[in-house]
């Protein structure tokens, strides 16, 4: 199987300053091999001698042409080694400095280079045993991060280790990349053990797509010569089927679907799948999301009383290991501010690069509950853009759970409606939100309306993306919630 690997130019955000030569110049990182600068100045330059220097260091030369009305030049440096990164480099005009250059630390590039490359192995296989994993492009990887060797774990459906894959269905990878100098890297892999194997370039996959006419084909060509391209494209499905980096994750999630179960989100391979490897890292040993806690001011006078809590999900912006960023918007920013905020506000923090899990959410909960006297008919949730979404995704998974909902700024799936009919929802959107466009609340009341649910839907027609400072500034919603219990209408 051939695989092309690309990895594009990174493009060196620099720090130039022209003198009364006129030079500018920037660099980028071409496919992590060299670096390419590039020069501008005006047209006396044309003919004159640079050289990009490190210190006295001279790393590259070249000569001014033109290009248009201005002089221009491109010079191609070596890459740093490993260990470093360049000072500023200067750039000499006949032998007197005419600009500096800072690059981008090339750690970060190579970094991020090291991410985009895949894996290579079937995720999709017949048969026992486990397919050998490897990186598509070994010497791109030896590279970014030097000598490595790859150790793989494998986990079963139900997250035991095992060594062969002795039933068709889920499994999973862990694979660790021991890099130069003793630092570990993970990849996290799903597969898929096919009930028995199968020859892939024969395998029947006919394909029955439409040409969209954004192609500029003629749609009387393209129906008559549909079987021509539908072939093409069953036979690139074949070639990719086995080994695409989501299949497993894709058959693995439909093997384990049961007939009957509707076509929503929560339904979907990619919920199941990050709801098994959540499973899978509490086996091994990791946490439910790290939250903030602030309980109300006259807790600790009396030990019967059951407080209502706010769940509160925050948005993208305050993803990450400091639970300090979570405070900045909504519940737990206002709660310690107010003696007389009668609620229990319990804020998770989800990890970067990670949205809203609803199974983790709910751990937190649980949790909180056990420690400390919730009331569990008065638990409300709310959040604002991706935990919008997750207001709307952990109500509809657990629609029991709560009293009432207030997602800010999100969207949901509108066919999974039904399962929070019962629920008293306070949707809040900004009329002019150009990061989360309004329909996605709106075709979520819509749905609700549909099914007799009359949600109360706020609208501020001159916000933008920032619609949850008013919403969580304003005290009624503090009250609306107080006066829905769970259980009740």
């Amino acid at each position: 199987m051939k695989l092309n690997i690309m990895i594009a130019a990174w493009m060196a955000l620099c720090a130039c300053s022209a003198a009364e030569a006129d030079v500018q110049a920037f660099g980028e990182y071409v496919r992590l091999q060299f670096i390419r600068v590039h020069l501008s100045g005006a047209s006396e330059q044309i003919g004159n001698a640079v050289e990009v220097r490190e210190g006295k260091r001279v790393l590259g030369r070249g000569i001014f042409t033109a290009e248009g009305t201005r002089a221009a030049a491109s010079i191609t440096i070596p890459m740093p080694p490993r260990s470093r990164a360049y000072r500023p480099l200067g750039i000499y005009v006949e032998g007197k400095q005419a600009a500096s250059l800072t690059l981008p630390d090339p750690k970060e590039a190579r970094s991020r280079a090291f991410q985009e490359i895949p894996l290579q192995f079937e995720r999709a296989f017949g048969g026992s045993r486990f397919p050998e994993i490897e990186f598509a492009a070994p010497g791109w990887i030896e590279r970014l991060i030097g000598p490595y060797t790859l150790e793989t774990a494998f986990y079963d459906a139900a997250c035991n280790p095992v060594t062969s894959a002795e039933k068709p269905g889920r499994y999973g990878a862990i694979v660790k990349i021991k890099a130069a100098g003793g630092k570990v890297f993970e990849r996290e892999e799903t597969l898929y053990r096919l009930p028995e194997p199968v020859a892939w370039r024969r395998l029947p996959l006919p394909a029955t797509l439409s040409l969209p006419k954004e192609l500029g084909i003629d749609p009387a060509v393209a129906a008559e010569q549909s079987s021509l391209y539908n072939e093409h494209l069953s036979r690139r499905y074949r070639e990719t089927l086995a080994s695409d980096s989501e299949s497993g994750m894709l058959l693995a999630g439909l093997y384990e679907t049961k007939a009957g179960d509707p076509a929503v989100s929560r339904n979907s391979s990619w919920e199941r799948n990050r709801r098994w490897w959540y499973g899978l890292h509490l086996k091994l040993g990791a946490k439910p999301y790290r939250y903030l806690l602030h309980l109300p001011k006259g807790y600790d006078q009396g030990r019967e009383k059951r407080w209502p809590a706010i769940l509160f999900l925050h948005g993208a912006g305050e993803r990450g290991s400091n639970l300090e960023r979570v405070k900045v918007h909504g519940p737990p920013k206002i709660a310690p501010q107010r003696d007389d905020f009668p609620f229990i506000v319990i804020s998770p923090q989800c990890p970067e690069n990670e949205c809203w899990l609803p199974v983790q959410v709910m751990d937190v909960l649980d949790e909180v509950c056990a420690k400390h006297r919730v009331d569990p008919d008065r638990i409300y949730l709310t959040g604002l853009s991706m935990g919008g979404y997750g207001t709307w995704s952990a109500s509809i998974e657990y629609p029991d759970r709560f009293a009432a909902i207030a997602p800010i700024c999100g969207g949901g799936d509108p066919a999974d409606a039904g399962r929070i009919r019962h629920l008293p929802i306070w949707v809040f959107h900004g009329g002019k939100d150009d990061v989360v466009p309004i329909e996605g609340s709106r075709a979520m009341v819509e749905a609700l309306k549909k099914l007799g649910t009359e949600a109360r839907f706020t609208i501020y027609p001159e916000a933008g993306h920032d619609s949850w400072t008013e919403s969580y500034d304003n005290p009624e919603l503090y009250s609306w919630f107080l006066s829905h219990r769970r259980g009740e209408k």
